[in-house]
């Protein structure tokens, strides 16, 4: 009797697939510098093309309201970006949003959802593959301080760039492969967010629940602070609404997994490099250090105070294109804060259509009653508000992706 190995392979090489997709899309890996991210959204499109049938049934279960709206809302921003690109001129020192670069994220945000729910059909399956593939980067962030052979892969990936090859050989922060400083560390965010909402559905098992979401924890906090700070209000959320069980339980549950996570790393580098470690962690605490002493402050909020904010003027009324330097008019401009840059680039009037394009695909499901734990959503939605003041975050797409497939997911339900 013939053994069929076809049966076996087969769904095996479909997950590699579908992990590997995974993590190029959530951390836009590039392979010798091509951004292999954007060749897959054009895979994405003609997949739900031919499941068109499909994608209808699941469009009428969720509703089509809010993405008309959001479609309406984004030409506002899009028409005033084309215009600005065929009668202005830019400086070559400045960075600008292209009407390329931004219907990508535009489209991202309705394509990459379904293209999900259609290929996963089950959100326990999908939290898998997410969160091995979070895991797998949270390994490589945190031995990446500590481990030559990581630091030596790390560096071949990042051959020419020199700011993050200084992270990588000084061990300035921890760096993954597509994952450096906040940015990357938000994506890592995402994926506690996903193992939240499985946690609050009961898909998964608190033992389960807690290693996973630790172990990104750790690595957010050597990686981006950001991430970290966010990270522990929404397990903070977690151990305070918790139901099911006495919050003695889960704190019995949690705190010997964190002190054992954090003594182990802690361990490891203290063997390694005393200095190290220390520096990791007053970096890491800062804000806290910050609240206790107010003659120290925060770095990051004194950074913020400091940068230009850009006046209200005809200039700015319309936008600019350009997210940091010189506009076409001659205005000098440099803040890291998403709210000022998206002022500054799509102006008063696109700055308000691009957020709220974004907010009503959260906000109209939650009014419509469609969803269950509206305390959980509304806490994620307030942190994507809070933490754009830092960096523009709903640019990097992952954060403002996952909730909008958590949301659809929960109204569509496992098919």
């Amino acid at each position: 009797m013939k053994f069929n190995y076809t049966k076996i392979k087969l769904p095996i090489l479909k997950e590699i697939i579908m992990w590997l997709l995974i993590a190029i899309i959530f951390f836009k890996i590039k392979l010798f510098s091509l951004d292999l991210s954007k060749y897959i959204f054009i895979v994405i499109i003609v997949i739900l093309f031919m499941k068109f049938n499909e994608l209808k049934k699941i469009l009428k279960k969720i509703g089509i309201k809010q993405y008309l709206i959001y479609f309406l809302l984004g030409l506002v921003w899009t028409i005033g970006l084309i215009y600005r690109e065929i009668f202005y001129s830019f400086n070559s020192n400045s960075f600008y949003i292209s009407s390329k670069e931004l219907l990508v994220i535009f489209l991202y945000i309705f394509v990459f959802p379904m293209f999900i729910i259609l290929t996963f059909k089950n959100i326990n399956r999908f939290e898998k593959i997410v969160s091995s593939v979070a895991i797998t980067q949270s390994l490589i962030i945190i031995s990446s301080l500590f481990l030559t052979p990581v630091k030596t892969l790390l560096s071949l990936y990042y051959n020419q760039n020199a700011e993050y090859l200084y992270y990588i050989s000084a061990s300035v922060k921890g760096v993954g492969i597509g994952v450096v400083g906040a940015s990357g560390a938000i994506v890592l965010f995402s994926v506690q967010v996903l193992l939240m909402y499985m946690m609050i559905k009961g898909k998964i098992k608190v033992n389960t629940f807690l290693t996973k979401y630790i172990i990104i924890m750790v690595a957010e906090a050597v990686s981006g602070r950001t991430a970290f700070y966010c990270s522990i209000l929404l397990l903070i959320y977690w151990l305070v609404t918790e139901r099911r069980n006495s919050i003695l339980y889960e704190l019995y549950n949690l705190i010997p997994k964190l002190i054992l996570c954090i003594l182990g790393v802690a361990f490891l580098g203290y063997l390694i490099d005393k200095e190290l470690i220390i520096r990791i962690v007053n970096r890491s605490l800062e804000l806290f250090y910050g609240l206790f002493n107010r003659d120290e402050g925060v770095h990051t909020f004194n950074v913020l105070k400091d940068m230009s904010r850009p006046k209200l003027t005809l200039e700015t009324l319309f936008g600019t294109s350009v997210t940091k330097g010189v506009s076409s008019l001659g205005t000098r401009f440099q803040n890291d804060s998403g709210y000022w840059q998206k002022f500054f680039a799509l102006g008063l009037i696109g700055s308000i259509a691009y957020y709220l394009s974004f907010l009503q695909l959260y906000l109209i499901p939650l009014f419509q009653n469609k969803l269950i734990n509206k305390s959980f959503y509304l806490l994620v939605l307030a942190i994507m508000l809070l933490i754009e003041i830092k960096e523009p975050f709903f640019s990097y797409l992952i954060l403002p992706m996952v909730l909008v497939i958590i949301m659809n997911w929960e109204v569509v339900g496992d098919y």
